[in-house]
């Protein structure tokens, strides 16, 4: 049986620990390092997104942000955020 943690006692966790993890509905996932390809490929993609955004009210942000996705109960660090 596993345990579940609610959005509160994630967070909770979450901001003393040294690693990143994922909420998902419950439960916790830690997150997986990326790899030099991967890493450049955010970084272009993020580029580019930024190059297409310039001037609007909406902005690009890295895997250092965190979002909650209310809907579906999951709090993430997306590769590429806004």
């Amino acid at each position: 049986m596993s345990t579940q943690t609610t959005p509160e006692q994630y967070l909770e966790i979450e901001r003393k620990a040294d690693y990143k993890s994922e909420y998902i509905d419950g439960g916790m996932f830690a997150m997986a390092g990326a790899g030099g390809s991967h890493a450049r490929i955010i970084m272009n993609a993020g580029g580019q997104l930024r190059q297409q955004l310039r001037g609007g009210p909406c902005e690009v942000t890295t895997t250092d942000v965190r979002l909650f996705i209310k809907t579906v109960r999951v709090y993430t660090y997306p590769d590429i955020g806004g």
